[in-house]
């Protein structure tokens, strides 16, 4: 197990767990969110190659549409 954090908690996840993988888990749609990974806004096309690390910081913002 990798210790990191998600939104300023600690958390603790299988090591090969990549951010595409911590997103589902959450049950969000992929598409509906942002993500700040450590201190740096990471592009949607690389959610499913970025492996997370010990001591990793994760945002994930999800977007809402108002209307």
């Amino acid at each position: 197990m990798l210790k990191f954090h998600l939104n300023g908690e600690p958390k603790e996840k299988n090591e090969g767990t990549t951010i595409v993988m911590l997103i589902e888990d959450l049950n969000l749609p992929p598409r509906s969110v942002i993500v700040e990974y450590n201190n740096e806004f990471l592009e949607r096309e690389l959610f499913g190659y970025t492996v997370l690390k010990e001591g990793d910081s994760v945002e994930i913002i999800r977007a809402i549409a108002g209307g």
